[in-house]
């Protein structure tokens, strides 16, 4: 798995890659696990999600069914133990949204 994707242009200034874990800490405002992340998708307020390589595969489709035809990208992140670490919560996470 890569961990360099390509970087939207309202995820950052920046042009080129950034990672998931720049993504996520360089971003003030994140949601965390599934139900505040689809909140977040049906309020239109998450630009961008990160979703654990070893979640289960109803989170990426449930994921992928909220955002529908909405500009939100999908990026594959760490098991959900280091998502969990990198977003400052003690339980693993199986999903991340960045909010706009």
């Amino acid at each position: 798995m890569s961990e360099s994707v390509p970087v939207c242009a309202d995820i950052g200034t920046r042009r080129g890659t950034m990672n998931y874990k720049q993504i996520i800490t360089e971003s003030p405002l994140k949601v965390v696990g599934l139900n505040q992340v689809l909140k977040g998708i049906a309020k239109d307020n998450v630009r961008c999600v990160v979703i654990a390589c070893d979640s289960e595969s109803f989170v990426g489709e449930c994921v992928k069914d909220a955002i529908g035809a909405k500009c939100v990208d999908i990026l594959s992140g760490p098991s959900r133990k280091e998502l969990g670490e990198i977003v400052g919560v003690e339980v693993p996470t199986a999903v991340v949204g960045i909010v706009k």
